[in-house]
């Protein structure tokens, strides 16, 4: 289980990224990867569990979040 505060704080980065230009966010998540290599292997199984809960959370798989677990 996810401290509550990181919880509200993935929620609200998901809602921020939702009414962005879908145009630009496979780039800002391009430009994101290499500072996300640098983290630890436990740091990216956070991530990548935070990304599992918006779509469990969201009860469907949509395209973004699916190419987004892939990249994860």
């Amino acid at each position: 289980m996810q401290p509550p505060e990181l919880v509200d704080k993935t929620l609200e980065l998901s809602s921020e990224i939702s009414q962005l230009d879908p145009k630009i966010r496979l780039p800002l998540v391009d430009l994101a990867v290499p500072l996300l290599r640098q983290n630890s292997a436990k740091e990216c199984q956070r991530l990548c569990k935070c990304v599992h809960g918006l779509v469990v959370a969201t009860g469907s798989l949509s395209l973004w979040y699916f190419v987004l677990q892939l990249i994860m």
